[in-house]
């Protein structure tokens, strides 16, 4: 369930929840930017002028998620 974090603390399951996600790589991707010449052979370079291709990468992201009543008890710093 991709929003699972969310349900239990709305359901009153949790108080908290850390949720997370990733993207890998795969040979197939790789493959397939490769083959329409895509990829960068050196290194990574974004915003230079004379960048010359892609440099792929994965990714992660992690989420702490609170009930804000929660919070409060724990006297978080709530912005």
């Amino acid at each position: 369930m991709g929003n699972s974090g969310w349900y239990t603390i709305h359901s009153g399951e949790y108080d908290i929840a850390i949720c997370g996600g990733y993207d890998t790589m795969s040979e197939f991707t790789f493959a397939g930017f490769n083959s329409l010449m895509a990829v960068s052979p050196t290194c990574c370079r974004p915003f230079d002028r004379h960048r010359d291709g892609l440099v792929l990468g994965e990714g992660v992201g992690v989420l702490i998620l609170e009930e804000l009543e929660f919070a409060k008890k724990r006297s978080a710093k709530i912005p």
